[in-house]
């Protein structure tokens, strides 16, 4: 049978659908790809999107969970260009928002 949704289910069950996305996407990624390709960048791109979006969702959803100032920060992914004597390695890690901002020029 078709539910018909609130606006705000209906954005609820995007959060909670990113969300399992964004988890897949976390756990499963190759963070040592042996070489930097569409895919790999496209996942680590999709994944910051989401985080963002998801954060500006919770904050419709939830507008006094700021109140407090504890709440933890979101991770994001980035490839890290790694130079040793045999070879250059491509990682993908974790950074801060911040971090993806100053140091990658990637905006919200």
């Amino acid at each position: 049978m078709f539910h018909l949704y609130n606006n705000k289910e209906l954005l609820q069950e995007m959060v909670e659908s990113n969300m399992q996305t964004c988890n897949q996407i976390y756990t499963q990624i190759d963070r040592n790809p042996k070489e930097k390709s569409d895919a790999d960048f496209m996942l680590v791109k999709s994944f910051n999107t989401l985080v963002e979006v998801n954060q500006k969702a919770l904050d419709v959803l939830y507008p006094e969970r700021h109140k407090n100032g504890d709440l933890p920060k979101p991770k994001h992914l980035v490839f890290k260009q790694i130079h040793n004597d045999n070879e250059d390695v491509v990682e993908i890690v974790e950074v801060e928002a911040e971090t993806l901002k100053q140091e990658f020029n990637w905006e919200k």
